[in-house]
């Protein structure tokens, strides 16, 4: 087994190229060759453009309208839950594949089983799951929280870092970086979540688990270095889902051998900013429009709903579908109380029960939600070029 590349004992060296040939045991291994991106302390915006300049104050403009407009929300829950769930079904088409809003209906819907994240659409949904929290944390009790955060975002997917592309001890050592990196104050906080972003994608610029893994870690670390809540992140992959070629910028920004090249960072953080502009100016619509949804809803009950039954209510407006069994999780309720305010919902006609094709039960309000992909497209923003739906 060959590599090519040096290694110190220890940080791993950034821009070294390794490469394994082929098992002569397992003949299904075709080895590997990848470069070790620089860990996010190591990147430096040396030559930031007046272009890139001009896009990162359009995305901190932008970035304000969403917040302002969760704040502004009756119903923040359903904002954020449509927020989710439209990063979610985007995270399918970024790669360029069909993305189906009812199969990631019924991904949602499937009970989570070994061995069930073989679609895109599966795993898209396991990830909108775990970010609302439904399944459980990777955190070791002990650690800092950011650790915990980190590690969360990092392990939840059989991304680069878990395919064994990368030295073992990189994962570790990025947690490491990060957690004393994220709050120095030498950076605004949306570079940093925009680097932090591309060294994860950088790690496997092409594979599509990976892109998932960078992109929700663009959200923790944007709320960790002081930026807006992560709840209040845009959903970032519609523009990538609609302008795919600016995701490649990001994903292979730091991807060459040797020290990062100045003009590639000052491009992938300009697209990542443009990114952001696209998708948090026509995220604050979504939003307020998802809570106004809910609250509509709502107050069509027949009977005073309690604070958990309205926040059900607000889940079902802003996600395509949810599992009875998510419920008491949801709610911090026990699964008795989870039938009582399942069943309130359902008497008072705030929602309907459905089955997906492999027969598990799944919640949804009346009408259902449908993610709007080329809304990203549809708004137009001051100082920037038209776009073609």
């Amino acid at each position: 087994m060959a590599v090519a590349g040096s290694r110190s004992s220890g940080r791993c060296d950034m821009g070294i190229k390794l490469e394994v040939g082929p098992s002569p045991v397992d003949e299904r291994w075709p080895g590997v060759s990848v470069v070790v991106p620089p860990l996010p302390s190591q990147v430096e915006w040396l030559r930031p453009s007046g272009e890139t300049l001009l896009a990162l104050e359009r995305a901190s403009r932008a970035l304000g309208r969403i917040d302002g407009a969760y704040r502004a929300a009756r119903a923040p829950e359903a904002s954020i839950y449509a927020t989710l769930a439209l990063e979610a079904l985007a995270s399918v088409a970024v790669h360029g594949e069909a993305a189906s809003w009812s199969k990631l209906r019924y991904a949602l819907a499937a009970a989570p089983v070994a061995g069930s994240l073989q679609t895109s659409h599966d795993r898209t949904a396991r990830h909108l799951q775990k970010a609302i929290g439904l399944t459980g944390s990777t955190g070791r009790g002990g650690d800092p929280a950011w650790v915990h955060t980190f590690e969360a975002a990092l392990t939840w997917w059989p991304s680069a870092m878990r395919k064994g592309r990368m030295p073992e001890r990189f994962a570790s050592d990025l947690i490491s970086d990060l957690c004393s990196w994220v709050n120095d104050g030498k950076q605004p906080a949306l570079v940093k979540a925009s680097i932090a972003m591309m060294v994860a994608a950088a790690t496997d610029p092409d594979c599509p688990d990976t892109a998932i893994v960078a992109r929700e870690l663009f959200a923790v670390v944007l709320e960790g270095a002081g930026g807006i809540d992560r709840w209040c992140a845009p959903a970032i992959s519609a523009w990538f889902a609609h302008d795919r070629g600016s995701w490649s910028l990001v994903a292979t920004a730091l991807a060459g051998e040797g020290e990062p090249d100045p003009v590639a960072v000052d491009t992938g953080l300009r697209a990542v900013f443009d990114a952001v502009t696209r998708s948090a100016n026509s995220g604050a619509f979504g939003v307020e429009w998802a809570s106004k949804d809910a609250v509509r809803l709502i107050e069509s009950a027949p009977v005073k709903l309690t604070r958990k039954q309205q926040v059900l209510v607000e889940v079902l407006v802003g996600t395509p579908a949810l599992s009875p069994l998510y419920v008491p999780a949801l709610l911090g309720v026990t699964e008795r109380g989870a039938r009582r305010i399942i069943k309130t919902v359902l008497d008072s006609g705030l929602a309907v029960e459905r089955l997906n094709p492999r027969g598990d039960p799944y919640l949804m309000a009346p009408h259902g939600m449908r993610a709007w992909l080329t809304a990203v497209a549809a708004y137009q923003v001051p100082g920037m070029p038209d776009t073609e739906v």
